[in-house]
C-alpha cells in the first residue's frame, strides 16, 4: 500500500510541475509583465490573429521578392524568424511593401496588461523588436521604422 501511495504523489507532482511550466520573455525586463504559465503562452501561439513571420506566404511574385529580402536581412541580424509575427501589411502599387512585424515577447506582454487591465509602465516599443519595415522591390531598399 505504501508503494502505490508514494507512486500516486509522483504523478501528482508530475503532473503539477508540468502544469506549472513558465514562459519567460526574454526581450522584456519588467517584473509581472514578462513571465507567464507555458500553457497560456502555447494558447496565445495557437489563437493569435496574426501570421508568423517564417510562415507567411502571399500569391504576388514581388511581395515573394519583398519577404525573401526582409527575411534575409532577418537572418543576417541572427533573429530567429519563427519568433516574429506580422501584425499589418500594406502593399503599395505591388512594388513597396509595408511590413508591421513584432517580436513573440510582445504577444506576451499584452496578454499580461489585457489579463491585469493596469495601465502599463511603459509605452512604446516594449522588446526593442517591434518595427514598420517598408521593403522596395525596385531597388530592394529596406527602411526599418523601430516603434517609439
Amino acid at each position: 500500500m505504501k508503494i502505490h501511495l508514494s507512486v500516486f504523489i509522483f504523478i501528482l507532482t508530475f503532473i503539477s510541475c508540468q502544469k506549472n511550466e513558465f514562459y519567460k520573455a526574454k526581450n522584456i525586463n519588467l517584473k509581472g509583465y514578462n513571465t507567464i504559465l507555458k500553457y497560456q503562452f502555447d494558447s496565445i501561439l495557437k489563437f493569435t490573429p496574426f501570421e508568423r513571420f517564417d510562415l507567411y506566404t502571399s500569391d504576388s511574385e514581388n511581395e515573394i521578392k519583398a519577404l525573401n529580402k526582409l527575411k534575409y536581412s532577418f537572418n543576417l541580424k541572427s533573429y530567429i524568424l519563427k519568433d516574429f509575427y506580422i501584425l499589418n501589411t500594406e502593399n503599395i502599387d505591388d512594388t513597396i511593401f509595408i511590413y508591421d512585424i513584432d517580436h513573440v515577447d510582445y504577444l506576451v506582454y499584452d496578454f499580461i496588461q489585457n489579463r491585469t487591465n493596469e495601465v502599463p509602465p511603459v509605452v512604446g516599443n516594449i522588446t526593442g523588436l517591434g518595427a514598420q519595415y517598408k521593403v522596395n522591390v525596385n531597388n530592394g531598399e529596406i527602411l526599418v521604422f523601430p516603434y517609439q
